[in-house]
């Protein structure tokens, strides 16, 4: 009986072992990946746009553009940082834009409601925004 236990003790590590968190995350970006846009609020300031492309949740990359729209005509990328359940964090740098209202990084908080929605919430320079954006490719 010792030796049976023992043994699938061993199998069950071996098994944790091996698995891939980065496999959970593949999962994940699949989920999430493509474009999305939606009409974002916040305060003292009219409806603005947003355009976002997420083309992966690694870490490291900055290859998810952000654009948004008029009043703001800001540019610039999302980096991912983590992710609790349903929602994503990303990290957001402005690179470029022509109103002194773009901030220069912030947190944005993506929760995804399935299939083409997510909630966006975005905090930074003392500022927050938000809305919710629909998948459009």
């Amino acid at each position: 009986m010792l030796r049976a236990l023992t043994a699938t003790a061993g199998v069950l590590a071996a098994a944790l072992a091996t698995a891939s968190p980065a496999t959970s995350t593949s999962v994940a970006a699949e989920s999430l990946t493509g474009t999305w846009k939606g009409t974002l609020t916040q305060q003292d300031m009219p409806k603005f746009t947003v355009t976002a492309t997420i083309r992966t949740l690694d870490r490291s990359s900055t290859k998810n553009p952000v654009f948004y729209g008029a009043p703001l005509h800001c540019k610039g990328h999302w980096r991912f940082l983590d992710r609790e359940g349903s929602v994503y964090r990303f990290r957001e740098t402005i690179t470029s834009g022509h109103s002194s209202s773009c901030k220069g990084t912030g947190t944005v908080k993506l929760t995804w409601k399935g299939g083409d929605r997510a909630r966006y919430r975005f905090s930074g320079g003392g500022v927050t925004s938000g809305g919710t954006l629909k998948r459009t490719g």
